[in-house]
C-alpha cells in the first residue's frame, strides 16, 4: 500500500464504493486493488458508471521481488461490456439450471412435483 500513496499522494479513496477488496479513487476514475483478481471480477468492477481503469498491485506474498503494477483500461464502450457481461450471466444462468435438471432427474428430486394450473386437483 505505501507503494500506491507515493504513487497518488494527490488522491483519496471514495470508502464508501469498495468491490472485492478494490477502493474506488475517484481522481483517477479507477478501483485499485493489492493482490490478484480473476477476470471475472475485473469485468464487474468495469460495470461501475465512473469506472475507466483498475489498478492492481501484485500480492507481495506471492512475489516479494516484483516491484511493478498493472493497469487495465475498458477498451470497448461500457453498453457493449453490459451487453456482453448479461448475455455471460444468462448463459451461465441457463447452464447452472440445466444442470440442476439433469441432477434431480439422475437420482430423483427431494421436492414433490409442483402441480400444474391447468390440471384439476383431488
Amino acid at each position: 500500500m505505501f507503494d500506491l500513496l507515493e504513487l497518488f499522494p494527490d488522491q483519496e479513496p471514495d470508502t464508501r464504493t469498495r468491490e472485492h477488496n478494490a477502493l474506488f479513487y475517484p481522481g483517477l476514475n479507477a478501483f485499485i486493488r493489492c493482490g490478484d483478481l480473476n477476470a471475472e471480477r475485473m469485468f464487474e468492477l468495469f460495470e461501475y458508471d465512473d469506472c475507466e481503469k483498475i489498478i492492481i498491485f501484485p500480492n507481495l506474498y506471492i512475489s516479494d521481488t516484483e516491484d511493478a503494477y498493472y493497469i487495465f483500461e475498458l477498451a470497448m464502450p461500457k453498453q457493449t461490456l453490459l451487453k456482453v457481461l448479461g448475455e455471460m450471466r444468462e448463459e451461465r444462468q441457463r447452464e447452472l439450471s440445466e444442470a440442476l435438471i439433469r441432477a434431480n432427474e439422475k437420482r430423483g428430486s427431494p421436492f414433490p412435483p409442483i402441480p400444474r394450473e391447468d390440471s384439476e386437483t383431488e
